[in-house]
This record gives structure tokens, sequence and C-alpha cells, in this order.
């Protein structure tokens, strides 16, 4: 998996969303790497930025449930409210 976490990483670098939501993902969950709330955090902000629903869906659960950050109602729900502008997009596409 080292050599497929360089790539992921390489790909944040460039500002890929979707490599910056699995860093988000792998930080949040302790996969290949350790859990870093921080880095979870900053990653899925980056991703969200571009629009990947699922990092904005698991940011929103970050400040729903209080994880890795002080619990936000707020946050959350004007990121659920993105997640349903998005999907609603994507049902256009």
């Amino acid at each position: 998996m080292e050599t497929g976490l360089a790539e992921i990483r390489d790909l944040s670098r460039q500002n890929y969303g979707l490599a910056q939501y699995a860093l988000g993902y792998f930080y949040l969950n302790g996969k290949y790497v350790e859990k870093d709330y921080f880095y979870a955090l900053y990653f899925l902000t980056q991703a969200d930025k571009k629009n990947v629903l699922c990092a904005t869906e698991l940011l929103a659960n970050c400040f729903e449930n209080g994880i890795g950050v002080a619990a936000n109602p707020e946050r959350a729900k004007i990121l659920r409210k993105k997640i349903k502008e998005l999907e609603e997009l994507n049902n256009q596409i």
C-alpha cells in the first residue's frame, strides 16, 4: 500500500479532489496512516471545496457528531444543504 499511498499523496498535491477525499478518509479512520483528525478535516475540506460529494458527507458527519472538531450543527446543516444541491445537480446530468 505504500506505493499506492504515495501516488494518492502525489495526486492530492496536484489538487485532485478524490485523492484528497481518500486521504481525509484514511486519516479519519486510521486506515494505512495513523489516525489524525487535523489532517482528516484538512483533506476533507479541500475535497469539499471541489464538490466531492462523499467528502462533503463525511465532513458534515464530523461537524454533526463532533468528530475531530467541536460539534457544530449549523455548519453540518449548511453542508447537508450543499449535499442535497449536489445530488440534485447530479440527477440532472
